[in-house]
């Protein structure tokens, strides 16, 4: 095959297949730390000793989310082996049974992760606040995330003719580019709602400009997630755009696809970890309860006199006080 025939690739190497396995592992361990320091963040300041009551439900859904990233990254890495980043005549002579079926695998373990990271930043959210009605709106974000999470599973699921539905590159499949760029709008769409959510809960709260400001940029850092999507999309249509035509190269083509996987995953990871690193909890120890965000509840913010702290445990934990303390 003739080097005008090669889809471009972020990677200046002939076979970017070493590169992209560089790749992925550094966004899985950049987002494995910020796993462990959430976790860590929460242990007791004397003793580095680990307490199930410290924990809640979103704590597990990010270490859930780790694990489903550690086999999405382990799948991919194996599909390098089986001819990801080679050219796709060399690979298809080795044979793409193997190739696909891994393809097939990270492709369902990208999207739940990506759910069940989604899911404890909607959790994180509901713990801050108290509102009935707000309560209701999130509650409604997970409904949605839930259902675009089976409906996305369901169509890569089904991708392809039956018996080999696997088989997404050479197999008879519906227009995949088309499914992707519908899941992955709505992927996005959310995202842009449980940011708009969790800066709308931050700006309300009575505490000093100057952390509120260092908060609303720890919660908008999800935003970075849009654009990873984005160039995730973009290397899907230059991968499909050539479908079956003479340049196809789906192989060479999916290495850009594999590497914005990755970026995107593990984005959707760390943005749901930022609030919790230890130099942002630290530095908002000033009107903001740290004990509590080491002891699992969230923060919560603190009044001095004893009238406001007798209204303060009024509210379920893990909530957030939005009246003044007049």
């Amino acid at each position: 095959m003739s080097s005008d025939t090669l889809s471009p690739s972020m990677l200046p190497y002939e076979n970017p297949g070493s590169g992209v396995n560089i790749t992925i592992w550094m966004c899985f361990i950049t987002a494995a730390l910020t796993v462990i320091s959430k976790i860590l963040t929460k242990l007791p300041e004397a003793r580095a000793i680990v307490k199930y009551e410290n924990y809640y439900l979103d704590d597990a859904m990010c270490l859930g989310a780790i694990l489903l990233a550690t086999i999405q990254t382990v799948l991919v890495s194996q599909q390098v082996n089986a001819g990801l980043g080679q050219q796709y005549g060399d690979a298809k002579l080795r044979g793409l049974k193997e190739y696909d079926k891994l393809g097939f695998a990270s492709q369902l373990f990208y999207v739940l992760t990506v759910a069940v990271a989604k899911g404890t930043g909607v959790l994180f959210a509901m713990r801050l606040r108290p509102s009935r009605t707000y309560r209701l709106g999130l509650q409604t974000l997970m409904y949605t995330i839930s259902a675009w999470t089976l409906v996305f599973v369901l169509g890569l699921a089904f991708q392809c003719q039956a018996p080999d539905t696997w088989k997404y590159v050479d197999g008879k499949c519906h227009d995949q580019f088309a499914f992707w760029t519908a899941m992955e709008s709505i992927n996005m769409l959310t995202d842009v709602v449980l940011t708009a959510t969790l800066i709308s809960i931050v700006w309300v709260l009575s505490v000093p400009l100057s952390k509120k400001l260092i908060l609303v940029f720890a919660f908008a850092t999800r935003i970075l997630i849009i654009p990873a999507v984005a160039v995730r999309l973009h290397f899907l249509k230059v991968m499909y755009q050539t479908h079956r035509g003479p340049q196809w190269n789906p192989t060479f083509a999916e290495a850009n696809v594999a590497i914005a996987t990755s970026v995107a995953m593990s984005a959707a990871i760390i943005a749901s970890c930022i609030p919790f690193l230890k130099p942002l909890v630290d530095s908002m120890q000033v009107g903001w309860s740290n004990s509590d965000v080491r002891q699992g509840l969230g923060f919560t913010v603190l009044y001095p006199n004893s009238a406001s702290a007798s209204k303060l445990r009024s509210f379920s934990k893990g909530s957030v006080i939005l009246e003044s303390a007049n």
